[in-house]
């Protein structure tokens, strides 16, 4: 029926939103303009009397495609006709963080220890892929990947009898993914971080940040574009279909938390969609782990 509606009406609704997106396309071009006429301005101090004056150091600059992912916020096809490649994280890493995280050998038996425990029963990093972007770090680890690392170690960490109140290690992990969250840009693996806090918070009932952190890592995977293999893909285009593949692990491991966080609470809705008959299942877990391509197929009816 609406088909035919704007047929009948000689197509005027669709000229009528076509215009409108392009008049919201033109706002966004001269926020952008404004924003980067701005950034080379430096405010004036402002005298006051009896006081020191108030100074105003300029705006930071904010590189283009910086822009470009705010823009799409307000606009998502602007992020599909720009297809941006996969945003890095430039912040370095807290020596807290890095003290807690120890050596190289330390870090390669943190993930060792997680892939043979937890990875078993929760298959939703790709050892293969964090493997190369730890080579590639050429011994600078980016600060997404250090709290990814911070989580792995968090969730394999065995509280004493006696400890009262929450771990160190806990409240570091918590706050650095806040800190990254208000930073930006959004990455897979500040996502697949805050599964695993959540996974910690869940296992040691500390409420209501268990709640509150799902609901942020499925806010953050719809932005990122985790839930339809056709919405815009914040994180760029997959490059294989391993990455794909982690991609859709991460938002089943989502969908699940957000649901088993919510069984015991009526009128809370969810944060994420039920999945659908054309929702595809994560492959078998061998065959990705070996970096083998592997058949996924649909939920059942």
């Amino acid at each position: 029926m609406e088909d035919e509606n704007i047929v009948g009406h000689g197509g005027a609704p669709h000229a009528c939103a076509s215009y409108e997106i392009s008049n919201l396309q033109r706002r966004v071009r001269e926020l952008e303009e404004h924003i980067l006429h701005r950034s080379t301005e430096t405010r004036c101090t402002v005298p006051i009397a009896g006081r020191l004056s108030c100074q105003h150091s300029s705006l930071p600059h904010l590189p283009q495609s910086l822009l470009h992912v705010q823009a799409s916020y307000l606009d998502s096809d602007i992020l599909s006709a720009w297809n941006p490649p996969a945003q890095s994280i430039h912040e370095p890493v807290p020596e807290e963080i890095a003290k807690l995280l120890g050596s190289r050998s330390d870090i390669d038996l943190i993930k060792a220890r997680y892939f043979q425990s937890v990875h078993v029963w929760m298959p939703i990093i790709s050892k293969i892929r964090l493997d190369r972007l730890a080579d590639r770090s050429l011994g600078t680890i980016r600060a997404d990947i250090a709290l990814l690392y911070l989580c792995m170690k968090l969730v394999q960490e065995v509280p004493p009898p006696q400890q009262e109140g929450q771990s160190e290690l806990y409240i570091v992990a918590k706050q650095f993914l806040n800190d990254l969250h208000m930073k930006g840009p959004l990455t897979l693996r500040i996502v697949q971080a805050g599964l695993l806090l959540s996974i910690y918070e869940l296992g040691h009932a500390i409420f209501p940040s268990a709640f509150m952190t799902i609901g942020h890592c499925a806010r953050g995977g719809i932005a990122m574009g985790l839930h339809n293999r056709l919405a815009p893909q914040l994180a760029g285009k997959p490059r294989s279909w391993a990455d794909w593949e982690e991609r859709l692990r991460v938002w089943w491991m989502t969908v699940i938390l957000d649901r088993y966080v919510t069984v015991g609470a009526d009128y809370r809705p969810l944060c994420t969609e039920d999945p659908n008959n054309d929702t595809l299942l994560p492959a078998d877990d061998s065959a990705w782990d070996n970096g083998n391509k592997a058949q996924s197929v649909p939920l059942p009816a």
